[in-house]
C-alpha cells in the first residue's frame, strides 16, 4: 500500500466538508491542530521504519533462499551416489548375512590348534635282514608328544627311506596302530623272504 505523505494528510485535515458551520479558528485550536499534526507526522515516520525494517528482514530472507538454493544445486551430482549406494545397500547386507552364516558355520567345525610332527627310523641291528628271516617281520615304535594335545589327535605317516638288500624283493609297511593325546604308536615291518637293512617314516600328528 501507498505511504500518505504528511503534506498530503495535513491538507485533507485543513478541508472542512460543505453544509458543516465552522467556527473561526482560534489560539487554542491552532495549537490542537499542530499537536495532532506532529503526532500524525510520527506515526508515520514510525510506519516508514517499520516499512524499511519490514524490506531489511525480506532481503535477508531472500538472501538465505537463495543460499539453500544454490547448496540444493551443489548436492545434485551427490544424489544419484546416494542412489547408487541405498541400491547396492541390498546386496552388501545378503553378503554380510552370508559371512554370519559362514562364521556360525565355522564355530560349530572343530578347530586345529597345533600339529606336531617328527621322523621314526628302525635300528641298524639286522632284524629284517638275517638270512634266516622269513614272514612278518615288524617292529613297534613310538614317538611322544612335546606337550600333551587337547584331544586324541589325527595321525598322518609316510615313508621316509627305505634301506634293502640287493637283489631282493622290497616289502615295506607302516600303519597307526594308537595314538594318546601325549604319544602314538606305529608298526613298521617286511614279510616273505624280503630282506631290509633299515626303514624310517614321517609322521604328523593335529588336534
Amino acid at each position: 500500500m501507498p505511504l500518505l505523505s504528511p503534506s498530503l494528510v495535513l491538507f485533507l485535515l485543513m478541508v472542512t466538508p460543505k453544509g458543516i458551520n465552522t467556527a473561526p479558528i482560534g489560539i487554542n485550536s491552532n495549537s490542537n491542530l499542530q499537536s495532532d499534526i506532529n503526532s500524525l507526522k510520527e506515526s508515520v515516520q514510525k510506519i516508514n521504519g517499520w516499512v524499511t525494517q519490514l524490506h531489511t528482514e525480506m532481503k535477508t530472507i531472500r538472501g538465505r533462499f537463495e543460499g539453500i538454493n544454490e547448496l540444493l544445486s551443489r548436492m545434485k551430482p551427490f544424489q544419484s551416489q546416494i542412489a547408487k549406494l541405498q541400491a547396492g545397500q541390498g546386496e552388501l547386507n545378503s553378503t554380510i548375512s552370508a559371512l554370519h552364516g559362514s562364521l556360525e558355520g565355522m564355530e560349530q567345525r572343530e578347530y586345529i590348534e597345533r600339529c606336531e610332527s617328527g621322523l621314526m627310523e628302525t635300528p641298524y641291528d639286522g632284524v629284517f635282514s638275517t638270512g634266516s628271516a622269513t614272514g612278518l617281520r615288524f617292529l613297534h615304535l613310538e614317538a611322544t608328544f612335546s606337550r600333551a594335545f587337547r584331544t586324541i589327535p589325527m595321525v598322518t605317516i609316510g615313508l621316509a627311506h627305505v634301506d634293502h638288500v640287493l637283489n631282493t624283493n622290497i616289502r615295506v609297511k607302516a600303519r597307526v596302530l594308537s595314538a594318546t593325546k601325549t604319544s602314538l604308536m606305529v608298526a613298521l615291518g617286511t614279510w616273505e623272504d624280503s630282506l631290509l637293512y633299515s626303514a624310517s617314516v614321517h609322521w604328523m600328528a593335529c588336534a
